[in-house]
């Protein structure tokens, strides 16, 4: 009785020990199934990385990301743009540029494709909804329609004598008040930002051409602080920010809220608008006392157009002389001929 209690008791043991053997051989199983499949997906997703590098090195553009393309890329480089699409124009003359949302926009300095695109086949590449959402407020809403008769008849204006006889007069007044200062300077070995320089010097060729304002934002003497011109400056700013609109998914939620950028954006197009419309205000009251004789092109298309409201000449004069981008033109060209000539 005794020998069978205790070969019974041998039986239980065992079982219990080849139960929990049984046990620990699972437990093991299934970790190492978990280890063995957490390990195919590092190695996947690792495979995933490589490819993607690959084929990031591979394409000539700027690096896009999933959901939000290249932004990363172009608001980690923004302050050099330029300079940064410089480096993909070296291998290729177009490139393309993914935004979110499924956008891709085509960059070109082919200059066939150029003369295709503003001259050949222009029909076919008018600015879009995106564009006109985005600019609307900068430029007007009907300018954007009609910028087509605004640089027909601006065209026009710069080829009489009188507007050109002008912009020679004042270029050559603006330049011997560039190199006055420059010439002081010059052997001081004294620091000048020429850039900016030529910029405020565009600036008053621009703003006595188109304006007849003479804004006088070259200092005197070097080196002595910039004068601040607000308009200018303004207008900087608000273009700076309708641009970055192109790069921003939540531009209209947050015009919609007025938060950030788009209430600084409002607060910028006040100071504009309020200096053209006095500006505009002030050309129409001296208009009838000059009997047909006009002196800059805001005279000139007062002239051109009557009964029209405020609004829409603010927006014409701003946008039929191309303030900004004859400005940012002219500084950068006189910048790299100073540098190269």
């Amino acid at each position: 009785m005794v020998e069978q209690m205790a070969l019974s008791y041998s039986e239980k043991e065992y079982q219990n020990y080849f139960q929990t053997y049984q046990a620990m051989v699972r437990t093991a199983y299934e970790s190492s199934s978990y280890i063995l499949q957490l390990g195919c997906v590092i190695v996947l997703l690792v495979l995933c990385v490589c490819f993607y590098r690959l084929k990031q090195n591979a394409r000539l553009g700027p690096r896009y990301w999933p959901l939000l393309g290249s932004v990363r890329d172009i608001s980690a480089h923004y302050c050099h743009l330029h300079d940064w699409l410089l480096g993909f124009f070296l291998f290729a003359k177009t490139i393309h540029v993914r935004m979110p949302w499924g956008r891709v926009f085509y960059c070109t300095v082919d200059p066939i494709n150029v003369q295709y695109l503003l001259e050949t086949n222009s029909v076919n590449f008018r600015k879009g909804k995106g564009f006109f959402k985005r600019m609307e407020v900068l430029l007007g809403q009907k300018e954007l329609h009609e910028s087509w008769i605004m640089r027909k008849w601006v065209a026009s204006e710069f080829c009489k004598p009188s507007v050109c006889d002008l912009t020679a007069a004042v270029m050559k007044k603006k330049t011997c008040t560039i190199a006055r200062p420059l010439a002081e300077v010059a052997g001081k070995g004294t620091t000048v930002d020429i850039q900016d320089l030529f910029q405020r010097a565009t600036l008053d060729v621009i703003g006595k051409v188109a304006f007849g304002v003479d804004f006088a934002s070259l200092p005197s003497a070097l080196p002595k602080p910039w004068p601040h011109i607000a308009f200018a400056s303004s207008l900087d700013l608000a273009t700076t920010i309708a641009v970055k609109r192109f790069s921003d998914p939540f531009w209209e939620l947050k015009r919609y809220l007025n938060i950030g950028t788009e209430r600084v954006f409002s607060e910028q197009m006040q100071v504009v608008d309020g200096f053209t419309f006095s500006l505009i205000a002030d050309r129409k009251a001296e208009l009838k006392h000059l009997h047909g004789q006009v002196y800059d092109l805001t005279q000139a298309y007062l002239a051109h157009v009557e009964g029209v409201c405020f609004t829409h000449l603010t927006s014409c004069s701003l946008n039929c002389c191309s303030w900004w981008h004859q400005r940012s033109q002219s500084q950068v060209h006189r910048s790299w001929s100073s540098c190269n000539g």
